[in-house]
């Protein structure tokens, strides 16, 4: 074996058949707090210790009370400007809490709201310092001493982080005082109905727009999409799965990807030794029955040493390892892939070919493709009330939410355990429904997005699980995938945990 993961015990594991009143405990290891999103250190073994929390469906706003996730992302184009995000709840992801919630955002609803009144247009939109509204100054009057100006920087600017814009004159109505008499000026004023301005529209617009893109920024931030994916994976598998008989624990273990590797006198090792302590557990604890990753792991040298210590630490525990997972030799799963257009397994080292060929191999597995966690924001599938706003404008691949296939993994064996107690297999394929369908046009034609990123056939599944990962099919007309789930192992597709099937 490789010396990057090179990993032993001092003791043997408890291969003791477990009992029928045993639960099936459930670990799910990701950064659920936000600690990789928010500018800590990503250097091996600064990430903190893991905290492992008991999660269910009664107490999970609870537990996310209680772990505060919060991120620190850019504002903009301009990464010297960032805002801090706090996460209360679930529901803190969707787009109407992060319009309330976050300070910019705040601001510019008070500007747009400023800019809807006549009578605070004219110093809103010079605080906007809108450049290009009107390339007609012959109908301006000239500036006053009373007409506002926007600073060098406008308020929209600076909000998002950007430089200098240069500002022009708002027009507002000029007093003219002395051509009215006074007594006449008190007579009629409270008659008197500001006019919206012309620009008001155009003001307004500028300020959606603004807000729009901000929100698709932060949306689609990697930090944001990993957290938001971690926690929706979360309660799929509580509101998926029946945990109460037979019963199943689920556990929540917080530590980002880099977290997961140790670090000793400067050298980096395969695994924590926080991670090790939090796994390993104590005497007459429930042993584990698996372990579930939030991250995806491919066949670079680094992500093939924490998997093959995480194998030596799984066989120890009795409980397999399963995670996201990268298809050797293919880029990027999208479409209709052909796997005739990737390059060949063998192609991607040594360390990814030792790994499989380890005896510990069987306690790996890895998904691909990943699925899709929530239907874009958007009027027709889940509408933001704050601003109009549709995620799918300018959509890429990206854009779409889409989670750890261990999830997946995770229902069907959930569901396995609560039919069969621990008489159940775990490789094998199973089918999971009840997933987001999206559809989109295309050419005039209304096209589905596929539950699991792609519309892969029955042949690329073949090579899919010849390169020794577990694949995700996505089945046209439903709201299902079908899944097909082995082990790592080159020499056998069987699972290893404590599941007598």
């Amino acid at each position: 074996m490789p010396a990057g993961f090179e990993f032993s015990f001092t003791s043997s594991p408890d291969d003791a058949p477990v009992s029928p009143e045993t639960p099936f405990r459930i670990g799910i290891v990701g950064d659920f707090s936000g600690r990789a999103g928010r500018g800590s250190p990503n250097v091996p073994g600064m990430a903190g210790d893991p905290g492992v929390y008991r999660i269910d469906i009664d107490n999970m706003e609870d537990v996310f009370a209680e772990i505060a996730p919060r991120l620190c992302l850019p504002v903009g184009e301009n990464a010297d400007v960032s805002i801090n995000i706090e996460f209360g709840e679930l529901e803190d992801f969707h787009p109407d809490a992060l319009l309330d919630r976050v300070e910019l955002f705040s601001k510019l609803r008070d500007l747009r709201g400023r800019l809807k009144s006549p009578s605070t247009f004219a110093q809103a939109a010079a605080e906007l310092a809108v450049g290009g509204v009107s390339t007609d100054t012959a109908d301006r009057p000239e500036p006053t001493a009373e007409t506002p100006t926007a600073p060098a920087g406008s308020m929209l600017d600076q909000l998002l982080g950007g430089g200098a814009v240069q500002p022009v004159q708002t027009g507002p109505l000029v007093q003219r005082s002395g051509a009215i008499d006074k007594l006449v000026q008190a007579a009629v004023g409270p008659y008197v109905i500001p006019l919206a301005d012309p620009r008001q529209d155009q003001c307004m617009d500028q300020v959606n727009a603004a807000m729009a893109g901000q929100l698709s920024s932060i949306l689609h931030h990697p930090s944001f999409q990993q957290l938001e994916a971690a926690w929706r994976g979360v309660d799929f598998l509580l509101t998926g799965v029946e945990m109460d008989d037979p019963p199943i624990r689920l556990y929540l273990i917080d530590v980002p990807k880099s977290g997961l590797l140790g670090a000793s006198d400067g050298e980096s090792l395969p695994l924590s030794g926080a991670l090790i302590d939090r796994l390993s557990g104590v005497p007459g604890e429930a042993p584990w029955g698996l372990l579930l990753g939030c991250d995806t792991f491919g066949s670079s040298d680094e992500d093939v040493a924490v998997l093959g210590a995480m194998s030596q630490l799984c066989a120890h525990l009795g409980a397999p390892f399963i995670a996201a997972g990268e298809i050797p030799g293919c880029s990027r799963v999208t479409g209709t892939p052909d796997s005739a257009d990737w390059g060949s397994a063998p192609a991607v080292g040594s360390s990814w070919q030792a790994l499989r060929a380890s005896d510990q191999a069987g306690s790996l597995a890895l998904v691909a493709p990943r699925f899709l966690m929530r239907l874009p924001y958007g009027r027709l599938t889940d509408p933001v009330d704050g601003l109009p706003f549709e995620e799918l404008d300018g959509a890429t691949h990206e854009t779409f939410l889409w989670g750890s296939g261990a999830f997946l993994a995770g229902a069907l064996l959930g569901r396995a355990y609560g039919q069969c107690g621990w008489a159940f297999r775990a490789e094998g394929v199973g089918e999971i429904g009840g997933l987001p369908v999206c559809t989109v046009q295309q050419g005039g034609d209304t096209e589905a997005i596929p539950c699991a990123e792609a519309w892969i056939s029955d042949r690329v599944a073949e090579d899919i699980l010849s390169r020794g990962l577990s694949v995700a099919q996505s089945i046209r007309g439903r709201d299902a995938v079908r899944l097909e789930l082995r082990s790592l192992s080159a020499t056998s597709s069987r699972l290893v945990g404590r599941w007598r099937g």
